[in-house]
């Protein structure tokens, strides 16, 4: 492909001509959300780094202070972003470099002029003394845009050269992080599904690229210390605490039930003392009687006596 061929030559102008690119996209779309920028945060919640069901947003705070997030990417030097965090990004969602398949209304004309610098056009410009110059590179710069946009290697590339451009380009600017964020936040607000996928995401993303980490695993231990975070043994407290709830319940129960009942059992001791003393009268020994009849007495006496000290004690020990 003769465009493949102008690379090696335009690639000492090309860093000049990114340094000449002109912002006045990125004003406009400045002007353009600058004045919905509040009401997307207050009503759209960060999608790009939603927690896990069983991980609350103190975690994932904590967390990121060690480990880049989904939504940290873009504020992190170059070298922190790594080949494979970008194609998992891209499966998923469409990032930053992969504007090229996107619609064409979604392609500013600064990353056309910053890829036409390192894409040629095939077809050069025609000079036509009888029509405006603008309009004569308008339509040239179509023609190239439509002969090119079906190009595979030219997709390829153009993922390559835009990250390039998007970094280069934006890199300096503090609020960038901010704009990508509410991009993001007003592309994707009406989308159903975006929160659940953009929680399926990154729960992978984050498993695999930390799952061996040791400093990962130790920073988390360290947040369930700290922060009480440790569900399982809140688990084992509340279990303990229902079993202790339960027992005094159940203390409450038999004393009142002690008490509700304690009257009864003292009608019942009165009564049987009362029969006992009634029946010892009835058989008390008389002066005439002979020995052995005292003696029988005597024995059937001290027989009742234990009798009434065994049922007197036995109603004492009764629940």
């Amino acid at each position: 492909m003769r465009f493949l061929g102008h690379r090696e030559s335009l690639q000492s102008s090309a860093s000049t001509a990114d340094a000449d690119v002109s912002d006045s996209a990125w004003e406009r779309n400045q002007l353009a959300t600058s004045s919905t920028s509040a009401e997307v945060t207050e009503q759209t919640e960060d999608m790009v780094s939603l927690p896990e069901e069983d991980l609350d947003d103190d975690f994932w705070q904590f967390l990121s202070e060690g480990f880049p997030s989904t939504e940290d990417m873009v504020s992190l030097p170059e070298e922190d972003l790594n080949d494979d965090f970008w194609q998992f990004l891209s499966e998923g969602f469409p990032s930053t470099e992969d504007m090229v398949s996107l619609p064409e209304e979604d392609l500013d004309d600064d990353f056309w002029q910053f890829l036409s610098e390192r894409f040629p056009s095939t077809e050069p410009t025609v000079h036509d003394a009888s029509r405006d110059q603008a309009e004569v590179s308008q339509t040239s710069q179509q023609r190239w845009r439509e002969r090119m946009k079906n190009d595979l290697e030219y997709r390829e590339r153009a993922r390559k050269y835009q990250r390039e451009y998007n970094r280069d380009r934006y890199k300096n600017e503090p609020d960038y992080r901010e704009r990508l964020l509410e991009h993001k936040r007003e592309r994707y607000k009406n989308e159903s599904d975006y929160r659940e996928r953009a929680r399926k995401y990154q729960r992978e993303y984050n498993r695999e690229r930390y799952k061996n980490d040791p400093e990962y695993r130790e920073r988390r231990l360290q947040y369930e210390r700290e922060s009480g975070a440790n569900w399982k043994l809140q688990e084992k407290w509340l279990d303990v605490a229902t079993k202790i709830h339960e027992l005094t319940e159940q203390v409450e129960t038999t004393e009142q039930t002690i008490f509700d009942q304690r009257p009864a059992w003292n009608d019942r001791l009165e009564h049987s003392s009362k029969h006992l003393m009634d029946t010892m009268q009835t058989t008390f020994y008389h002066p005439n009687d002979s020995l052995e009849e005292r003696l029988a007495r005597q024995r059937l006496e001290q027989s009742r006596e234990q009798r009434l000290k065994d049922l007197k004690t036995h109603l004492a020990e009764e629940p």
